[in-house]
C-alpha cells in the first residue's frame, strides 16, 4: 500500500493553489481557501509546509483540548493495550455531546506486530499552518503513551507511525503565499 507522507501533501497544495478554479471561499473569514478533503498521510514532520506562526501555543491546548481528552480516558487506552495487546479499543474521543465541535474529534492508539505503537489521528478539520501546533500536541501525547506502555508492559514497545487523517485539510489566501515560496 502507498502512503502519502508530510511532503506529499505540500505538493498537492502547491499544485491546487496554482489553479484559481480550486478557490472556495468561507464567509467566516471572509477568504478564499483550497482544501483536500479526506485526506490521510503519515505525518512524519510537524510541517507540511515551513513557517514560524503560532496559531495555538501550550496554554490553548492545555485549556481547550486536554479538559476533553482526560487523562482517565488516555489511562483505559493505554490499559486495553496492556490486558490485550492486539485490542482496536483505544481510541479517546475528543468531542463531548453537541455543545463542543473540536477539530480534533479522536485518537487511537495500536500495537503492530513488531510492539511499536502507532498512533492515529482523526481530524475534523485542519489548517495546514494549524497542522505543526497540532502535530506538536499529538506527539507528546504519542510519546506519554510509549513511556506509560513501556512502565507497563514486559516487552519494549517503540515509537511507531503517527497517521493523520483530516476530513477537510485547508490552507486559506493570507497563507497562499507561504506555499508558493
Amino acid at each position: 500500500m502507498i502512503r502519502l507522507q508530510t511532503n506529499d501533501i505540500k505538493n498537492e497544495f502547491i499544485e491546487l493553489v496554482k489553479d484559481k478554479s480550486n478557490y472556495r471561499f468561507d464567509k467566516l473569514t471572509n477568504q478564499n481557501f483550497i482544501e483536500i478533503q479526506d485526506c490521510h498521510f503519515i505525518a512524519d514532520s510537524p510541517y507540511i509546509i515551513q513557517h514560524d506562526k503560532i496559531i495555538y501555543n501550550d496554554d490553548w491546548y492545555e485549556i481547550n483540548y486536554d479538559p476533553l481528552l482526560t487523562y482517565n480516558q488516555f489511562l483505559k487506552s493505554v490499559n486495553n493495550l496492556v490486558y490485550d495487546r492486539y485490542s482496536r479499543k483505544s481510541f479517546m474521543y475528543m468531542g463531548d455531546k453537541i455543545e463542543n465541535d473540536p477539530c480534533t474529534t479522536g485518537m487511537q492508539m495500536i500495537l503492530d506486530k513488531d510492539f511499536r505503537l502507532n498512533w492515529i489521528v482523526n481530524m475534523r478539520s485542519n489548517n495546514i499552518i494549524k497542522y505543526t501546533t497540532d502535530y506538536k500536541w499529538q506527539n507528546s501525547w504519542f510519546d506519554h503513551a510509549v513511556f506509560m506502555l513501556n512502565k507497563r508492559i514486559s516487552c519494549k514497545i517503540q515509537k511507531g507511525i503517527m497517521y493523520w487523517n483530516a476530513c477537510s485539510m485547508h490552507v486559506y489566501e493570507e497563507d497562499f503565499e507561504l506555499l508558493l515560496k
